[in-house]
């Protein structure tokens, strides 16, 4: 429970908490963030309402400012393990794997079941290619939640990328029953057929996937392999020059390297990982925020 110092009751600060945690939980973030903000307004040092912030921030695709906060967080309570794990995602992001691997485990160390410390290190061995590790932590996840959705993607993508495409699809194919709308399977089941070269069955695939979330850049760019191989290369070019498109709107400008100055080998690593398809848009879009906040890129 949250301790206040101030003119509220402790039930009515434990309300405005819970309030919170619903408005996250319903994506909310911005009335979220409001809250949290008025926690903190009353006990600065209130490590949950931090750890909020934090959250809220990584969601929104600010993880510069989500470390921020999770790392005060972690200063006031550094045995809560979902900070070390919230910490941990917000590096691997950021492509700082071994970094992510050690709170990750950590907070695995407090809380063994924590699903989200368990998904995060999976996804470290996914980026670093440990397939074998990647499908052990995933399989950890599904002994606890068995329906986890994240978790049987992942392993499926996996199987992807080790040729497994029978065992892949069959993957895919247990995520759809839970909820046949869920993108990343409808698109991995595409990439499974892009890889066996059965290009229009693929193309169905995204063109479904593209239809439950018009503005998926996997999605598109499923769709713009596809077309290359059908040789239907206008196509492939207009879904190109839309996904540029999308990615300049995002970043509110277009972004121009300075010539004296290093991109971070993290934020290289990124690009590298969103045309393998292992990271979001989202998630590309926080590095060259990065870019543009630490002033490596500008806008004009």
């Amino acid at each position: 429970m949250i301790n206040f110092l101030g003119a509220y009751g402790i039930d009515e600060e434990q309300k405005m908490y819970e309030m919170a945690e619903n408005l996250f939980s319903q994506k909310n973030y911005q009335e979220a963030l409001n809250l949290y903000e008025k926690i903190l307004h009353i006990d600065p040092n209130n490590s949950n309402a931090l750890g909020g912030k934090g959250a809220v921030f990584f969601k929104l695709g600010e993880p510069i400012k989500a470390l921020e906060y999770f790392d005060k967080a972690i200063s006031i309570n550094a045995t809560n393990p979902y900070f070390l794990s919230d910490k941990g995602s917000v590096l691997l992001v950021m492509g700082q794997h071994v970094q992510a691997e050690k709170f990750l485990k950590k907070s695995l160390e407090i809380l063994p079941n924590n699903i989200d410390a368990l998904n995060g290190l999976a996804n470290v061995y996914s980026y670093t290619k440990d397939h074998e590790k990647d499908v052990m932590y995933r399989t950890a996840v599904l002994i606890i939640q068995p329906d986890n959705q994240e978790a049987l993607v992942g392993i499926a993508n996996s199987y992807t990328s080790l040729k497994k495409f029978d065992e892949a699809i069959k993957q895919y194919d247990a995520v759809l029953e839970i909820n046949q709308l869920n993108v990343n399977a409808i698109i991995g089941k595409g990439n499974v057929f892009m890889d066996l070269r059965k290009y229009e069955k693929a193309l169905t695939y995204y063109e479904y996937a593209q239809s439950i979330d018009s503005d998926n850049v996997n999605a598109l760019r499923g769709k713009s392999l596809a077309y290359v191989n059908l040789g239907e290369y206008e196509e492939a070019k207009k879904l190109d020059d839309e996904i540029k498109k999308q990615i300049l709107d995002n970043i509110d400008g277009n972004p121009k390297s300075q010539n004296n100055e290093k991109i971070p080998s993290w934020v290289k690593n990124t690009f590298g990982w969103y045309y393998e398809d292992k990271i979001s848009e989202k998630e590309m879009i926080s590095a060259i925020k990065f870019l543009i906040e630490k002033k490596i890129i500008i806008l004009e």
